[in-house]
């Protein structure tokens, strides 16, 4: 619907009256190649089929053999992650936030060792919407049925405890449910509600799925859905819209009262200097708790600099407050627990 068109009046949504999810039991354990149709039960014409991304990375050889000993695992993960990250977006001690490369930000880029045999973990599929678009039209060919398809992964949720499942691959519906324009029971158009219904299915299959099961498919039927090309990717929200797109940056300042807990160590500044890239015309030291910027470039790019070195200072535990600007100075303390207190 464009912005000309006639609003849709209020109650015209196409909602179920009740809809059903099915686990998927007695599949056996997948491996590269495996035939995932062959598997699958008694479907009909208008049926969700969603499938955890695990099973998917399994078929489609997404499994990293990491080693048998703890460190040779540990180091082998985290070159994983470091492989599969486009940009930090936070980090707390080993624990990194990051965006991948499928434009998702995922907990150590979606990586996991969960549901897996041991010695390996499991990438994402390299692109799950594709991944989607190939079952379906194989459910098509050898099934004869007209079904969507929804392939999950399990995120955490910022400001929320707890976790769920998300869409990230789709094929036949469309991810979004957009009610812009459509009126209210009281006659007001909606301005922004645009409702993300392959997430809401991908959490709804959840439920039946379970996480300790070895219940990796679910078939949903009942949700009527609208036939559309539009990719699981479309749901990431990005540049202008995305208001948090600077990370740990955002959280900075609502950490500063819970400066001065005690005396930064100086692997915790060593690790902070080593977390912000080189930038030509820039040089620091630090002698105790004090660190210098030494720059010859403008003061535009130094205070870049400077503000990723917050960043990347706030990581390891510590507030950075500057205490002189040329040149620049940053005093160190360790950080309080953050209470959940917003700065005065």
């Amino acid at each position: 619907m464009t912005s000309s068109d006639p609003a849709t009046p209020a109650g015209a949504e196409d909602l179920p009256k009740s809809f059903s999810v099915h686990a998927v039991t007695g599949l056996p354990e997948f491996h590269h190649g495996d035939d995932l149709v062959g598997h699958l039960p008694a479907l009909e014409d208008r049926d969700i089929v969603v499938v955890t991304s695990k099973v998917i990375s399994k078929i489609e050889g997404r499994l990293v053999a990491v080693g048998d000993g703890e460190e040779e695992r540990q180091r082998a993960r985290e070159d994983a992650i470091t492989g599969q990250t486009v940009a930090v977006v936070a980090q707390r001690g080993p624990t990194r936030i990051v965006r991948n490369q499928l434009g998702l930000t995922m907990a150590a880029a979606g990586i996991d060792a969960s549901n897996v045999p041991n010695g390996v973990i499991a990438l994402l599929p390299e692109d799950p919407d594709a991944s989607a678009r190939r079952l379906r039209a194989a459910i098509r060919r050898r099934l004869s049925r007209d079904v969507a398809v929804i392939i999950t992964d399990t995120v955490g949720r910022p400001w929320r405890e707890g976790l769920v499942d998300i869409a990230i691959g789709v094929a036949g519906i469309t991810p979004l449910r957009d009610l812009r324009g459509t009126l209210d029971t009281h006659g007001h158009p909606l301005a922004v509600t645009a409702l993300a219904q392959a997430d809401e299915i991908a959490s709804a299959s959840e439920l039946v799925r379970g996480k300790v099961g070895s219940v990796p498919v679910a078939v949903v039927r009942g949700i009527p859905w609208q036939d559309g090309e539009v990719a699981a990717s479309s749901l990431i929200r990005g540049g202008e819209t995305d208001m948090f797109s600077l990370g740990t940056r955002d959280v900075v300042p609502a950490t500063a009262s819970g400066a001065g807990a005690g005396i930064a160590a100086p692997q915790q500044i060593e690790a902070a200097l080593a977390a912000v890239p080189e930038v030509d015309g820039v040089s620091t030291s630090y002698a105790a708790a004090t660190i210098a910027v030494h720059s010859r470039i403008d003061s535009f790019e130094t205070g870049v600099y400077v503000g990723k070195l917050l960043v990347a200072l706030r990581a390891e535990g510590l507030i950075g407050s500057v205490a002189s600007r040329d040149p620049v100075q940053i005093e160190t303390t360790v950080a309080a627990a953050y209470q959940g207190r917003p700065v005065p």
